[in-house]
């Protein structure tokens, strides 16, 4: 994992190799509320993301109200 600064902020890279940490799963899952939020304010928004197979995962876990802690990534599952 690097890390480089621009502008007075620090921010860390995380390589194809490496697994995420808890808390750069809560960024990830920050920057999608706020992404959705910001698609919301735009009534006529539509980001034109496809739906992978990973998030369709997600969507289906979340419909179902059946969330289980993965203890291995599901990327390609």
């Amino acid at each position: 994992m690097g890390s480089f600064s621009s502008a007075g902020e620090s921010r860390t890279l995380v390589t194809k190799d490496e697994r995420m940490n808890i808390d750069q799963h809560l960024k990830v899952a920050q920057w999608h509320i706020e992404q959705a939020r910001l698609h919301a304010l735009n009534s006529d928004h539509s980001c034109g993301c496809p739906v992978n197979p990973h998030d369709q995962k997600a969507i289906d876990a979340i419909e179902s109200g059946h969330v289980e802690e993965e203890t291995s990534c599901s990327v390609d599952n």
